[in-house]
């Protein structure tokens, strides 16, 4: 789903907000909550936003681990949509493709604890191991011992 076909590239981040809004669509009728894709609070569109009445809003941010702008997108930009929500919490989803991972998550992680220290405190990062993977069928049986 967020591959070309025959493991090619990945996918632009629209596929995996797509994925990301399908689950998160069935995850809020269950749970009563609203999850809008493209919110705008006048800064420009978050990818999404949940909300649980007025108190409870959460702007969702995925990215992709490939692009160059990955760690700014959690220190700046997420920071303008949650300012913009007038919110402390937010959530930015990392579509981890196992490319530059080791490197972007140590990046990642210095920004969290960084920001944790701030009165704002630090928004969650959550990893997406999108790493493409031979399907079963395709893989060898291990021999028994």
């Amino acid at each position: 789903m967020v591959w070309d076909k025959d493991g090619g590239a990945p996918r632009h981040e629209k596929a995996a907000q797509q994925v990301f809004f399908a689950v998160a669509d069935a995850y809020r009728e269950a749970n009563n909550l609203d999850v809008a894709p493209e919110a705008s609070a006048g800064n420009g569109p978050v990818d999404f936003k949940s909300s649980a009445g007025y108190s409870l809003r959460i702007p969702v941010k995925l990215k992709k681990s490939t692009n160059s702008a990955v760690v700014t997108g959690y220190t700046h930009q997420l920071e303008i949509y949650k300012d913009a929500d007038e919110t402390t919490h937010a959530h930015y989803i990392v579509i981890d493709y196992g490319r530059h991972s080791a490197l972007t998550k140590r990046r990642l992680s210095d920004a969290h604890d960084a920001a944790a220290k701030t009165r704002k405190g630090a928004s969650r990062i959550r990893y997406v191991d999108a790493s493409p993977k031979a399907s079963a069928s395709r893989r060898q049986a291990k021999a028994a011992p």
